[in-house]
């Protein structure tokens, strides 16, 4: 597949030029050796790339020589629901898979697909790799109860990543979008200590609040600077970054009331499982998103005009946040766009861009790694009443790995999977792919010089905040209920907007899409919810 083939017409001419890389193929695979025990490892070549897993392999047989792991890429064939279909068709002993439903996952279990790993998970020490500890023992804490079944574990997170975003840190320097810290514009050379108030931070000489974002938004239309661009007609994208802003927002603790449905709330009080419907359209944050996203999406100049065409989708929206340094510069018509809603795969996804674009302009500081870019922090309310600090949401959770049931080497396996989540595993990991593992480690020094800035910056902000996983422990009764309470993005879903595509929902020109009509429109109404609780109440106590 040619990759450009995804790019906007206005591009075409340009991107033809830079010639073709491939897109998820599936390797052809090295040829067994007869001497060595095979072990094969299906996973999802999409935005984390291929370089990880052979990265893996490699550390791995230098160890281990008489194990060869044989990575079977693929994309499509990565889906879940497509394993699920045709399970008896996979050869693979291990599956790194992105994104897999609670009730897919179940479905592994109950139907015998995935293996109880206890054995390697929970009960053997990472002693091989001079660890006194269990793979158990590193997963984060709030996550280990969507794992734990009674005591017996058959599968294990596989990565973390949220939405924020992303900007051009040259674009930054050359036009003065930084301030100083009497708030005056300057091109980084005298930034101000930002949100957290440290010096040396992502933040540093970025928005604090609302206001300043959109005041930092004025001063790039006024210099023709075009703010935004992202993948518009799906809700994923932008809906992911508000809901990331929401958890910012409220912090920790309220979000986590979105979960487990009981606690004490900043603002309601008091939660019970009874009345925590409340929580849907009770919660001040997502009143505050809202009216951000109306505040963003009503004003034309602040977003390009493809972001909510059928054309593009997020490595269109990539190239066109990439390729803007060079269009500008072709016609007038044409502005650098400045910054890209997107996860923190995105940059290792446009890699070849980024190297295409190297080579055609005869500008290597366009190459992978070399080009700079920044995390924009989330706007705080003018009026102080965000929560302190920083709350990550990872609403692309739910990446799982798990061991094929069939599988007739499985010893081995669990040998890699270790190897995989001891520390030099997690680190050769973060190193080749630019994601965080949810597993506690430390990168080194070495390790980290060894990323893109990008990567070292993701890195930094993560471990900087709290982060709140899909996969927390959940609620038995959503858990219960399913997806009718606690499905991606369901917090976000509005009775005015049954797709929750909030950013495509305020764009201009559409009568009655207002903040007062939204927020009425996601509220769950009691005597349903209540009767809901009650029957499951009946149904696990009795």
């Amino acid at each position: 597949m040619k990759k450009f083939q995804r790019l906007a017409v206005a591009m075409m001419a340009i991107l033809l030029a830079f010639g073709t890389s491939a897109c998820g193929v599936r390797e052809q695979g090295e040829e067994v050796d007869e001497n060595r025990t095979q072990v094969y490892v299906n996973y999802y070549n999409g935005g984390l790339g291929n370089e990880w897993l052979p990265a893996l392999k490699k550390a791995f047989e230098d160890k281990y020589p008489h194990i060869q792991i044989m990575p079977l890429p693929g994309k499509n064939t990565m889906d879940s629901g497509t394993v699920l279909n045709n399970f008896d068709t996979y050869e693979g002993d291990l599956f790194f898979m992105d994104y897999v439903g609670s009730e897919h996952l179940t479905q592994f279990r109950t139907k015998g697909y995935s293996a109880d790993i206890t054995k390697y998970v929970r009960n053997e020490k990472l002693t091989p790799f001079g660890e006194d500890k269990t793979i158990w023992d590193k997963i984060t804490p709030s996550v280990k109860d969507y794992y734990d079944l009674d005591g017996a574990v058959y599968s294990l997170p596989w990565y973390q990543a949220s939405y924020q975003m992303i900007y051009d840190i040259e674009l930054f320097e050359s036009q003065s979008f930084y301030v100083d810290p009497d708030g005056n514009w300057n091109n980084g050379s005298n930034k101000s200590l930002g949100q957290d108030g440290v010096a040396g931070t992502y933040d540093d000489g970025l928005p604090v609040t609302q206001t300043d974002f959109f005041n930092l938004l004025n001063r790039m239309v006024e210099k023709n600077v075009l703010p935004l661009t992202f993948y518009g007609s799906g809700a994923y994208y932008f809906t992911s970054y508000l809901t990331n802003m929401f958890a910012d927002y409220e912090g920790y603790n309220d979000f986590m009331l979105n979960y487990v449905l009981e606690g004490q709330d900043s603002d309601l009080g008091t939660v019970t499982l009874e009345d925590a419907y409340r929580l849907k359209n009770g919660q001040k944050g997502k009143r505050y998103i809202l009216e951000f996203a109306e505040r963003l999406m009503g004003d034309a100049d602040y977003y390009s005009s493809n972001t909510f065409q059928t054309s593009q989708d997020n490595f269109t929206a990539q190239d066109e946040f990439l390729l803007s340094v060079e269009l500008a510069k072709k016609s007038s018509s044409n502005k650098r766009i400045a910054m890209l809603v997107d996860g923190p795969w995105w940059e290792r996804e446009a890699s070849a861009t980024m190297n295409d674009m190297a080579g055609a302009y005869k500008n290597e500081n366009y190459a992978y790694g070399k080009r700079a870019f920044g995390i924009m922090p989330m706007p705080q309310a003018d009026d102080g009443s965000s929560a302190e600090g920083n709350t990550i949401a990872c609403t692309s959770g739910r990446s799982v790995i798990f061991m094929n049931n069939n599988s007739k080497v499985k010893d081995e396996a669990g040998l890699f999977l270790q190897f995989c989540h001891s520390e030099e595993g997690l680190r050769i990991a973060t190193v080749a792919s630019g994601i965080m593992r949810p597993y506690d480690y430390e990168m080194q020094e070495e390790n980290l010089n060894e990323m893109t800035p990008f990567g070292k910056l993701v890195y930094g902000h993560n471990k900087s905040a709290n982060v709140v996983f899909e996969e927390l422990p959940i609620s038995k009764f959503l858990q219960a209920e399913g997806s009718a309470y606690c499905s991606y993005l369901f917090t976000m879903v509005s009775s005015a907007d049954t797709t929750a595509n909030i950013a495509k929902y305020f764009q201009p020109g559409q009568a009655g899409h207002t903040v007062e009509a939204y927020l009425a429109g996601m509220a769950i109404e009691q005597t349903p919810w209540q009767d809901a609780v009650e029957e499951y109440r009946f149904r696990t106590e009795n």
